[in-house]
């Protein structure tokens, strides 16, 4: 059984002006072939490139990367919080310096170095 794809006004006219099954026109199309008249898909190695798995980066490389962003900012975020608040109680410094940590991690660091080592991270 083909499925009948309409692509357009012309497909639907076709339909209309008594086009089936076994006539001639776009509205017996295959749905890659379908893509393809709507400027989607160029040729059929795009449709291998979109059903390809994305690659995945290896989680040592990951956890190295994340372990070298880490811990110079602790460093620097410990020293910085201890100078500045150090009057709190321990828990209130590790709170703010784990909410700068995390912030920096996500929004900056990390972005940053995956960026750098995206040749190393996706072989």
């Amino acid at each position: 059984m083909k499925t009948i794809l309409l692509t357009g006004a012309a497909d639907a006219k076709n339909l209309t002006e008594g086009g089936h099954k076994g006539s001639a026109g776009p509205a017996t199309t295959s749905s890659s072939e379908a893509f393809r008249n709507e400027g989607q898909l160029t040729d059929e190695k795009d449709l291998d490139v979109a059903s390809a798995p994305p690659k995945v980066p290896t989680k040592w490389k990951l956890a190295l990367l994340t372990w070298l962003a880490v811990y110079p900012l602790i460093i620097l975020l410990s020293t910085i919080a201890e100078q500045y608040l150090g009057f709190l109680p321990s828990y209130i410094r590790l709170l703010a310096l784990s909410m700068v940590l995390v912030g920096a991690m996500t929004f900056y660091l990390m972005p940053k170095l995956t960026k750098i080592f995206t040749a190393w991270i996706f072989p």
